[in-house]
């Protein structure tokens, strides 16, 4: 499924309104419309809610779900408490204020016993309360309620907060996705009430429109968020709702058609090269625009919103990895899905390098070999028999002796010796792939037989790699020497593997600068390197220097655990054998790998999307309403530790549960 970055969404909507001739009014009606249906799958009518609306369009949208809430069908007694001047709304914003206002005076007339109540309107219908909260930055004065009665001046925190608090439902319209940076203290400090009070029995529930206000768009990010239950986005899913900690800011996230064009024109993900994408804005008279990235922007800021191809990325679910399985036809043999050749080992790491070997055995390659220091065999021939263990000759030099001082020398570990013994059987095509890195060692001579294997195995076209843990360690302890190797295999032979800390080392940044930024730090990674790249962590992504960005759905905090990134290497370097691409065996690896996880925690497997109602399971209560739509369930957290030896006892059944759910068909480079 298509996710998209904020910046893409703007020229989406821009398109639909300019190209397309769709009313950016007839867009906000639609979206308003969906938040208000959701919401009513979530409380029961005659329910209070409380409507927080920002500055923007996103609080367009909150104006809009407002007067249906307010209907006469649902009859719900509504608060909009709205933070800007009315003048300072977009168009259609302002145009649904006015709606709004309309609304409630007719009301009143109908009803003049509650005239004299500030701001308090009832009709036969529900009830509707419009409070003009002065601007966070003090800009605005104390608004007027609906039907011209003054608002007293007073704590306005406070008397936004508890009014929330006292709500069964609350719907964030504040920021949309374009916010980034820090929340304004007034935001924060309501967000925090907010988010306190839901720890408490009775506490209200929490609906996000398109994004929960102060998360990311684009990354995921943000440290004050207001927490949602629920989270209705418009046209397609966003990048910041599917990457922690949006992802669990966001809840059960329901995608809404509200009509926008269905390709924008922009192509689909996959085609085309990544960008640099961003955007800021004020709302007219000076006042921030929050739809535009907060009030917390600075002068002279950005926030390049990194996208995949044309600004897309793509959300990695079972009908997206199904047909990437490698066929198993009746005449096949063992050589028909490949040999492949992981090498890595050292003293007290032989047991990574035999995870990933076994690894390998299990996603279906059909001959694996493990290369390792000689004396270290016991360790893969303990795993099972399938893999065949190459004892490789060991350095001989040890750490600080007087025959080499050099500290980067090590015993037992790979060097110019053992890839005497390698170089033959890779230059006479033996192996279809190579994964190198589990358990290496990152010795001087290590780096030199490193070098040598990258340079020799290049001109071999057939020949696919993958590269994890120390093997990446010494690319980025040595750039110089190893980025000319890694450019002549070229990216679509060629995979790395890094977590957080290895990506920093990579990139020459740090561990929090690339989680601050995951989207970002992997597409980068990608083009710095000319590699596809699996940025590991929750939610991993996988990105290539073409702008290819796969976000992984499957997976648990369970797999927190040694071993698992082993396991993976060993399952990339499978499906390389079996001569899937390199960017589907990436994607196609870390699936697996996630939901051979989530059944080992003992999880049902995650969907992806699923059709079907929102939490409350009840049905649209408007005349006309809208389709059920897609929905990104949120998972519940692993009940148990997962060990990667477990994990790879699942895979088989992983791999059964992805293949009786629909056809697999060859995909051959």
């Amino acid at each position: 499924m298509r996710v998209a970055f904020p910046a893409q969404m703007r020229r989406l909507d821009k398109l639909a309104m300019e190209v397309y001739g769709i009313p950016g009014a007839l867009l906000m009606e639609a979206a308003g419309k969906a938040v208000a249906e959701q919401a009513l799958q979530m409380v029961p009518p005659g329910s209070r809610v409380a409507v927080l609306a920002g500055g923007g369009n996103n609080g367009g949208d909150g104006l809009v779900a407002a007067r249906y809430l307010a209907g006469s069908g649902p009859c719900c007694q509504v608060e909009v408490f709205l933070f800007c001047l009315p003048e300072h709304l977009p168009a259609d914003a302002h145009r649904n204020y006015q709606i709004l206002q309309h609304v409630a005076e007719a009301r009143a007339q109908r009803a003049p016993r509650l005239q004299g109540q500030a701001g308090g309107l009832q009709g036969a219908g529900g009830s509707v309360r419009i409070m003009l909260v002065p601007d966070a930055a003090g800009t605005a004065a104390a608004g007027v309620g609906a039907g011209g009665a003054g608002v007293p001046d007073g704590d306005w925190l406070e008397r936004v907060a508890r009014a929330a608090e006292g709500a069964d439902l609350v719907i964030d319209a504040v920021f949309g996705t374009g916010f980034h940076g820090e929340l304004p203290a007034f935001y924060a400090a309501l967000f925090d009430r907010i988010n306190g009070a839901r720890r408490s029995a009775g506490a209200p529930k929490v609906l996000a429109v398109d994004i929960p206000s102060g998360i990311d768009g684009a990354t995921g990010q943000g440290r004050r968020a207001l927490w949602a239950d629920c989270t209705v986005t418009f046209g397609c899913a966003k990048v910041g709702l599917l990457i922690h900690p949006g992802a669990e800011a966001a809840g059960h996230v329901v995608v809404a058609d509200i009509g926008l064009p269905e390709s924008g024109g922009t192509g689909s993900p996959s085609a085309g090269a990544g960008s640099q994408l961003g955007g800021a804005g004020s709302a007219p008279g000076g006042v921030p625009n929050p739809e535009a990235g907060g009030a917390s922007q600075e002068a002279g800021g950005s926030n390049p919103q990194a996208g995949g191809a044309d600004g897309w990325a793509e959300w990695v679910d079972a009908e997206l990895v199904r047909p990437w399985i490698p066929q198993r036809p009746p005449a096949a043999h063992k050589g028909t899905f490949g040999h492949l050749l992981v090498v890595g080992g050292s003293p007290r790491l032989a047991g990574a390098v035999a995870t990933a070997s076994w690894a390998a055995v299990q996603a279906g390659t059909g001959l694996v070999t493990a290369a390792l220091p000689a004396g270290l065999e016991s360790a893969v021939w303990s795993r099972g028999p399938e893999v065949m263990a190459w004892g490789l000759p060991e350095s001989s030099y040890s750490a600080g002796s007087p025959e080499s001082p050099d500290s980067g020398r090590h015993a037992g570990t790979l060097g110019p010796a053992a890839w005497e013994q390698i170089a033959p059987e890779v230059q006479q095509g033996r192996f279809q792939a190579l994964a190198v890195g589990p358990g290496l060692g990152t010795a001087a001579e290590t780096a030199s037989f490193l070098a040598l294997l990258l340079e020799q195995a290049a001109s071999r076209p057939e020949i696919r790699a993958v590269l994890d843990a120390d093997a990446l360690n010494l690319l980025a302890r040595d750039p110089r020497r190893f980025q000319p190797l890694l450019a002549a295999w070229g990216w679509r032979r060629l995979i790395l593997t890094p977590h957080p800390g290895e990506a920093a080392r990579l990139l020459g940044s740090t561990v929090a600068a690339i989680e601050a930024d995951r989207p970002a730090a992997a597409l980068s990674l990608a083009q710095r390197w000319q590699a596809v790249v699996v940025l590991k962590g929750a939610r991993t992504l996988i990105a290539s220097p073409a702008g290819d960005l796969f976000i992984n759905s499957t997976g648990n905090p369970g797999m927190a655990s040694g071993g698992m990134g082993d396991a993976l290497t060993g399952m990339v370097g499978a499906f390389l054998a079996q001569r899937v691409p390199a960017v589907q065996a990436a994607v196609l690896a870390v699936f697996l790998h996630g939901l051979a996880g989530d059944l080992a925690a003992g999880l049902e497997p995650a969907s992806g999307s699923v059709p079907g109602p929102g939490p409350a399971g009840t049905q649209p209560r408007f005349a006309g309403g809208s389709p059920q739509f897609p929905q990104f369930q949120q998972r519940p957290r692993a009940p148990r530790p997962v060990s990667a030896t477990r994990l790879l006892d699942c895979l088989p059944a992983a791999l059964e549960q992805l293949l009786s759910s629909g056809n697999s068909s060859p995909h051959r480079a």
